[in-house]
Formats: C-alpha cells, sequence, structure tokens
C-alpha cells in the first residue's frame, strides 16, 4: 500500500446514516471505522469522479468501486461495506395501542319498523 494514496484533506463523517460514529454503529470494525474516517473523503471522491486516481492503487480502487471488478484490498472491502450499510433499509418498531370503537347503531334493527 502507497502512503500517497488516498490523502485526504479532512476526516470523513456521515452525520444522517452514522449519528454516533462509524465505530459506534457496530457496523464496521475499529480499523475499518479508523480506514473510513481518515480515507472516506478520499474514497467518496474518487467514487463519485470528483477527483481523478493518482496512484495504482487508487486507479484499482475506481476500477472495483466504478467497474464491478471483485475488491482487492481493504480500502475497497471497506467502502463497498459501507456502501451495503447506507442502503440497508432500516427498521422501526413502534409500540403503540389503540381501543377499536365499534359501530353498533348500524348494525342494530329495531323490531319496531315495518311492523
Amino acid at each position: 500500500m502507497s502512503n500517497n494514496s488516498f490523502n485526504a484533506p479532512k476526516k470523513f463523517f456521515d452525520a444522517i446514516n452514522f449519528a454516533v460514529g462509524f465505530s459506534r454503529s457496530g457496523e464496521f470494525t475499529i480499523r475499518e471505522a479508523q480506514l473510513l474516517e481518515a480515507n472516506g473523503v478520499s474514497y467518496k471522491a474518487l467514487a463519485e469522479n470528483e477527483i481523478t486516481p493518482t496512484t495504482e492503487e487508487e486507479q484499482q480502487f475506481v476500477n472495483t468501486i466504478c467497474h464491478g471488478y471483485p475488491p482487492q484490498n481493504i480500502h475497497e472491502k471497506v467502502w463497498l461495506k459501507y456502501l451495503a450499510a447506507i442502503k440497508k433499509k432500516k427498521t422501526f418498531h413502534a409500540a403503540t395501542s389503540y381501543k377499536r370503537v365499534s359501530n353498533t347503531d348500524n348494525d342494530s334493527v329495531d323490531s319496531s319498523e315495518g311492523i
């Protein structure tokens, strides 16, 4: 792995999908969370063609993410894992209670009618 690959100007955060951070989300290992924070800005920019790859490793990353090549290294695997995590359907469970009100007025028949 080249030291010049994936240089990011700032830390990467995703407050919408991971409000408590990557390491506390339960989705990523500590190492994966560290890689996302340190390199996620570069990963995202490369994946969205906002920057061009400057190293062979970054080019391989683009080939994997954008062109469907099989992941070869931890950078590609962690970004694919991140993408899968944000696409997961979030399930919310709500505890509610309600009282069913039956409308007996329409169901009753007055026996005095029609006599």
